[in-house]
């Protein structure tokens, strides 16, 4: 069982005339098992800077972060804001890029291909798929290394409504089948509510303000009355937050 954990978690920057500037304070969390958690926060609150430190990519300055898994180290995926596949590789090439030479790998990578509905573009290059595809190949390709724990930075964000929801159901589809440790970074509320079994909630400043459980059957849809009487509730939850902060808070896109 996989797990991420966070203690008392502190990322600050300094400036050229030596300002310090306090972007994660002080944050615990912990993530373990077959839980997909979602990460919300207004504009400011460190929900990218979080996970670039949990995965790696950004040093912080005080605290904690171990990801673990049957006391090793946990192998890490990361599906980032755009697909990132190297344009002179075909479809299959790009995931077998990432395997480290392991055996089988053709079959895993042919497996998540079809799990996102690709199964016939393995020979086509980047070029010749929508962005909507690409992200789906992203996708496969983060899930076919077959990690313990999945780094997902709103890999939605620069796509179309009615792609977006099509990519949370292949999502959730392949999440229900390898049950990975998923922490995700969105801003949009929707998207948190229909994918995830909890929600973090950042604060301005780098704090967890709330910790919200999501206890919905699944499979979900953004038409789901249950999803939709929920989506408000963390709306409203969001606008105080705004009222006592000032801060803008995410956004419930109709998707």
């Amino acid at each position: 069982m996989a797990s991420i954990e966070i203690r008392d978690l502190v990322k600050t920057y300094t400036d050229a005339r030596g300002n310090q500037t306090r972007v994660l304070d002080g944050i615990d969390l912990t993530l373990s098992g077959e839980t997909f958690t979602s990460v919300v926060g207004p504009s400011g609150s460190g929900k990218t800077t979080l996970l670039n430190i949990v995965s790696g990519i950004e040093p912080h300055t005080s605290g904690t972060v171990d990801l673990t898994s049957q006391g090793r180290d946990a192998k890490v995926g990361y599906v980032f804001q755009d697909p990132r596949l190297l344009p002179w590789r075909t479809v299959m090439a790009n995931l077998g890029f990432v395997q480290d030479g392991r055996s089988g790998w053709q079959e895993r990578a042919r497996h998540y291909l079809d799990l996102v509905g690709l199964p016939h573009v393995e020979g086509r290059f980047p070029a010749q798929l929508s962005g909507g595809q690409q992200q789906r190949i992203g996708i496969a390709r983060a899930f076919s290394v077959e990690p313990d724990v999945l780094l997902m930075d709103e890999p939605f964000s620069h796509l179309d409504a009615m792609t977006s929801r099509s990519l949370r159901e292949h999502l959730e589809r392949i999440w229900l089948e390898s049950r990975r440790t998923v922490m995700f970074v969105t801003h949009d509320v929707t998207e948190a509510v229909q994918l995830s079994d909890r929600i973090v909630v950042l604060a301005p400043g780098g704090r967890v303000h709330e910790v919200i459980d999501v206890d919905l059957p699944r499979p979900r849809r953004a038409s789901d009355p249950a999803v939709a009487v929920l989506q408000a509730e963390v709306l409203a939850r969001f606008e105080a937050l705004e009222a006592a902060t000032g801060a803008a808070a995410p956004v419930a896109v109709a998707r």
